[in-house]
């Protein structure tokens, strides 16, 4: 059924603003290379896009598409530097607890890595040049203009989208359990990250269950993450040892080797995580959750 539904073009709305204005916050943060405000602007540029995809039908087609590029062009320049400051915070830490040939191989691959940081400061400004073009913020005035057509109910389609992000992770996850690749892992990973976007953008429609839900999927994320940042270190460790003086090259495989086996041992927590929420179980539990929490709609009231 297609209706003009005014609660799904508020939540369009207040999603695309809050992340537009959250971008903006952070902007001399971003200007100055500060690692907290880079993080803060990557993740509103990747909730920016999930909103657009999420809310589309509430959008004007034209406007979307350029927002969505320059946000996806945002993500990618912040990426390059955030992977890195990542990476040198966790060597740090490393090497306060490391000593002997542990601790002169962080002491030489450090500065090559804050060499590489300062590199990409180039990045942020990429990132900047985006987001204040004038024809950004020109297309958000114009993107809730709608298309000139009726609007579906946002409640059937919150269903449809948190559905089809659910089946998106489920599918992704008896890939990885086929094939045991860590690739395959880490699409699960960004499948449950879009996932929980999807659901924190719903989650007014359906209360306190939701709230709960993502809460799960935040613990199996921060893990995933936790993962994915030990095995970034322990490529990236192998690859400066490799090009190390002798002495120092032979701290590069137990420094490797802590980052891969934490990275295992993650690994099979996060099977154990995946398995309560996304078995067949898990799905019909999610089922329930959208068909018992949701709330009425102005065009569409629940009975």
């Amino acid at each position: 059924m297609s209706q003009d539904c005014q609660t799904g073009r508020m939540l369009a709305s207040t999603a695309l603003n809050a992340q537009r204005n959250k971008m903006a916050d952070q902007v001399e943060g971003v200007r100055s290379c500060t690692e907290a405000p880079i993080h803060d602007m990557r993740v509103a540029s990747r909730r920016l896009r999930m909103a657009l995809r999420i809310y589309r039908p509430y959008l004007s087609k034209g406007a979307r598409k350029l927002v969505k590029r320059e946000a996806r062009g945002i993500g990618r320049a912040l990426g390059r530097r955030r992977e890195l400051d990542v990476m040198i915070a966790m060597l740090r830490d490393h090497r306060e607890a490391s000593e002997g040939i542990w601790r002169r191989f962080l002491d030489h691959i450090l500065p090559l890595l804050a060499s590489r940081q300062e590199t990409e400061a180039r990045a942020c400004n990429e990132a900047l040049l985006r987001f204040e073009k004038p024809a950004f913020h020109e297309a958000f005035e114009r993107i809730l203009e709608g298309p000139d057509r009726c609007q579906p109910c946002i409640l059937e389609l919150s269903e449809d989208t948190l559905l089809d992000a659910l089946e998106l992770v489920r599918g992704m996850r008896k890939l990885w359990k086929r094939s045991g690749e860590a690739e395959d892992l880490h699409e699960v990973r960004i499948a449950i990250k879009q996932f929980r976007y999807a659901c924190e953008f719903n989650r007014s429609l359906y209360g306190a269950p939701m709230e709960l839900y993502i809460q799960r999927l935040r613990e199996v994320q921060g893990a995933l993450g936790e993962w994915n940042e030990c095995r970034l270190l322990e490529e990236m460790v192998l690859i400066l040892g490799n090009a190390a003086p002798y002495d120092i090259a032979q701290g590069a495989p137990l420094v490797a080797s802590h980052y891969g086996d934490r990275a295992n041992v993650l690994e099979d927590a996060i099977a154990i995580q995946l398995k309560a929420l996304f078995c067949k179980a898990g799905r019909k539990a999610f089922e329930a959750l959208l068909l018992e929490g949701s709330s009425d709609c102005d065009c569409t009231p629940r009975t």
